[in-house]
């Protein structure tokens, strides 16, 4: 059997090693020349720049499946945030049952009540409770609402809710679907959130790294689908016993009568270089100031020495907004100078990434892929994080399903 996957970022990725290890040959076309789609590292002037603030889980069911844990040598961040306020003050909460030693300070934090920091336990509970049973969550509710129902103050959920995990959604409003929130929350709970050594470009090189070079056709874009086989910009037309539509396309599926259309969240990353580091903490800073530029700061060459060149170190910011000017950049460190003095004033911009279609929108979301789901044709089939849910994982998932379901109508 010989499937054209259309789309070599992760979900595309899956799918092929997917029917590599089952015996079958494959074909992947991606109008872009690279594979990876969102999870790419360039190097810069001796940074490693991630495209866009991103981290792994290793909790993540399909990862095992699909990395060499040992080979990518992730480097963890160290459990909890650094909570940085309006008045430049900023502390550490921690995950005082994965570091014990943080007990007093994470309870004498003024990031929540006391009682919002003992609800925090029932909240680990209720998360690993529903990654059990998905099932006992009233649908539809968002994030917001879930943590007001769970009994959390405003302060907690402006505090440290909505920083972190506007940060992880992409979602200020925190309107994502509550069912990802808890996913996520186990996660984030269960394991370290980490970085492969050498970026998270790594991810997408060590999928392809086993692939036959002729089994890869970068810089071309398809311009249309028929039953067996696909059409390219450049005229040639490439023949397969199914086609696995695994990028965001559209057009395509306009052509092929289908109206799915997903809406997406953008992300916008400004990456700097300084002769010193702000701090010496493996932490994500997540921004508690009402109306800043800034959702999150992290210094890198914290977390993993490869990010920044000998003597050097590497932050990444996360801010809200589309639009980039000249302003921006100094807004961003007149907010940090607050926090980190005035060392911000050296810091030399490298490179900026904005993602427009960084994660889909997530009012509902699956954690599994039916065939039904799947299939838009005798022998076309779609793949991809939209199909299940915005991560990592939803996409590995989303490509091997898709290439079982092809398999399966072979057999």
């Amino acid at each position: 059997m010989h499937t054209i996957i259309i789309g070599g970022g992760l979900a595309g990725l899956a799918a092929a090693k997917t029917l590599m290890q089952h015996g079958h040959t494959f074909k992947i076309i991606e109008k872009e020349n690279h594979l990876g789609g969102r999870v790419q590292t360039s190097q810069i002037n001796g940074h490693l720049i991630d495209h866009g603030f991103q981290v792994y889980l290793p909790g993540y069911e399909e990862g095992i499946h699909f990395f060499d844990y040992a080979k990518l040598d992730f480097q963890a961040f160290d459990p909890g945030s650094m909570i940085l306020y309006d008045d430049g003050y900023h502390e550490v909460v921690s995950d005082p049952l994965r570091k014990p030693f943080t007990l007093f300070s994470t309870l004498l934090s003024k990031v929540g009540s006391f009682s919002d920091k003992r609800r925090l336990l029932n909240l680990k509970s209720a998360a690993k409770s529903f990654c059990k049973n998905p099932n006992g969550l009233k649908k539809n509710t968002s994030t917001y609402e879930f943590l007001v129902d769970f009994g959390f103050k405003q302060d907690m959920i402006h505090n440290f809710f909505i920083p972190f995990f506007s940060g992880v959604f992409f979602d200020k409003n925190l309107e994502t679907s509550a069912e990802m929130f808890l996913y996520l929350y186990d996660k984030f709970s269960t394991c370290l959130a980490s970085v492969p050594k050498n970026g998270m470009g790594e991810l997408s090189h060590q999928l392809a790294a086993k692939m036959p070079s002729d089994s890869i056709h970068l810089g071309s874009e398809v311009i249309s689908i028929n039953k067996k086989s696909v059409q390219l910009s450049s005229g040639q037309n490439i023949i397969g016993d199914n086609i696995i539509l695994a990028a965001p396309a559209e057009k395509l599926l306009a052509k092929l009568g289908q109206s799915k259309q997903a809406t997406f969240n953008h992300s916008h990353t400004i990456y700097f270089e300084s002769a010193e580091t702000p701090h010496t903490k493996k932490l994500v800073g997540i921004v508690a100031k009402k109306n800043s530029l800034i959702n999150n700061v992290s210094v890198m060459s914290n977390v993993s020495s490869k990010y920044a060149p000998s003597g050097k170190h590497q932050l990444a910011v996360s801010i809200f907004g589309e639009d980039y000017n000249s302003d921006i950049e100094a807004q961003i460190k007149k907010e940090c100078q607050a926090w980190f003095g005035k060392q911000t004033e050296q810091w030399k911009m490298i490179t900026r990434h904005h993602i427009r279609k960084a994660l889909p929108k997530q009012k509902t979301v699956k954690f599994d892929l039916s065939k039904e789901e799947s299939q838009i044709g005798e022998n076309i089939f779609l793949a991809g994080d939209t199909m299940i849910n915005g991560s990592i994982n939803g996409a590995l998932k989303s490509g091997r399903r898709a290439a079982e379901f092809a398999m399966e109508g072979q057999a």
